[in-house]
């Protein structure tokens, strides 16, 4: 008698049956739409999840005028990135997003918090002198030399007569 046949799919079905729904799930709004219609799917659910973040990005960007234009090329070479990992039925996470995705918070706040450190150190020295650090050597000074006066200027001369 044969064995009762398992409905669960295998990873590797459950990836070659859902990898171009998983690639539309880079393209922003429909991160969500593929999401709801197969959640069942852990590679979908993987991709959706990452189009999800990249999306809401996105709309935060948005509406600010100049930079958040510029700042939406980024977000859509990392859609695109995703698009093509998906397409290809690979599970890699988006640079700094899959991370964002599964919860690994301590990775973005150590990157954060480097970033935000280093800008302060900018300003810091743009806006006050720093004293050397301690570690650096100390350059000697060399002795200002007294200056001795000039003589005063000589008094103007009388006008001369005008000669006839």
């Amino acid at each position: 008698m044969d064995a009762p046949q398992s409905t669960a799919e295998t990873p590797d079905h459950d990836i070659e049956r859902n990898k171009d729904v998983a690639a539309l799930s880079y393209a922003w709004v429909l991160s969500v739409i593929m999401l709801v219609l197969r959640w069942k799917s852990p590679f979908v659910r993987f991709h959706a999840r990452q189009g999800i973040v990249l999306f809401v990005i996105s709309l935060l960007l948005w509406p600010i005028p100049v930079i958040g234009q510029i700042a939406e090329v980024p977000v859509l070479f990392l859609a695109i990135f995703g698009f093509v990992m998906a397409a290809q039925g690979k599970r890699v996470d988006v640079p700094l997003i899959g991370p964002l995705c599964r919860g690994e918070w301590s990775m973005v706040r150590q990157s954060w918090r480097a970033f935000v450190e280093q800008v302060a150190a900018l300003f810091s020295k743009e806006s006050t002198p720093s004293a050397p650090p301690p570690s650096a050597p100390t350059i000697p000074t060399v002795p200002s030399v007294p200056t001795v006066p000039s003589a005063p200027p000589s008094p103007p001369s009388p006008p001369s007569s005008p000669q006839l």
